[in-house]
């Protein structure tokens, strides 16, 4: 997984975001149910293939819910990413994108 970290939040919820250790950026179209947007300065850990713009879902927006899983059974999985806002750990569960 990647930790992107929220560096600007955009019209119609497009999020600029930055790799925590790195220098790549991103512009992504993300949606978020079940729980409240992002705000800058947090954090997401996304599966590096939903980066990639050949991956078959990159061209619309991707949409997480929040769910009950732990944290631990979801690494490396495209279906799941973690939200960290204000030190708290959000598992959301990809519904669509």
């Amino acid at each position: 997984m990647v930790i992107l970290e929220f560096t600007k939040i955009n019209e119609y919820n497009n999020f600029s975001l930055k790799e925590k250790n790195g220098n790549k950026t991103y512009s992504l179209f993300l949606e978020f149910y079940g729980i409240d947007n992002p705000k800058i300065g947090d954090f997401i850990a996304i599966d590096k293939n939903l980066l990639n713009p050949s991956f078959e879902g990159y061209a619309q927006p991707y949409a997480f819910e929040l769910t009950n899983e732990e944290p631990t059974v979801i690494k490396n999985s495209k279906e799941y990413v973690i939200l960290n806002t204000n030190k708290t750990n959000y598992v959301l569960k990809r519904i669509y994108g």
